[in-house]
């Protein structure tokens, strides 16, 4: 059985998860030159494009595929797992993959 394809709201929810993670890496003081270790060291933040640069690497290397659009919804799931912990282990958050569920639950608070 062919894997359905992500769909336009995973990609939405994948979009708002770059800007929560660029969000809160900027407030966490923590550069995206820090989360690389370039040298020479160019003091560079985080935004939305750079997170996105991360996810895309991690898909790369797991199945492949250079665009987000060529992904599953299986592999949407996998790739925020394995990317997810690495952001937390590093940088010390963890953003849960944006949903309804989340959503609403910001808007009450």
């Amino acid at each position: 059985m062919k894997e359905k394809q992500r769909t336009l709201t995973q990609n939405r929810a994948l979009h708002k998860y770059f800007e929560q993670v660029a969000t809160e890496a900027r407030t966490t003081g923590v550069t995206f030159s820090d989360f690389i270790r370039l040298r020479p060291k160019f003091e560079m933040q985080w935004s939305p494009e750079r997170v996105k640069e991360v996810w895309r690497g991690v898909q790369e290397l797991m199945y492949g595929k250079k665009s987000t659009a060529q992904l599953t919804s299986k592999e949407i799931d996998q790739v925020y797992d394995v990317v997810n912990k690495g952001l937390g282990e590093i940088m010390g958050f963890n953003i849960p993959f944006p949903s309804i569920e989340n959503l609403i639950e910001d808007y009450d608070e």
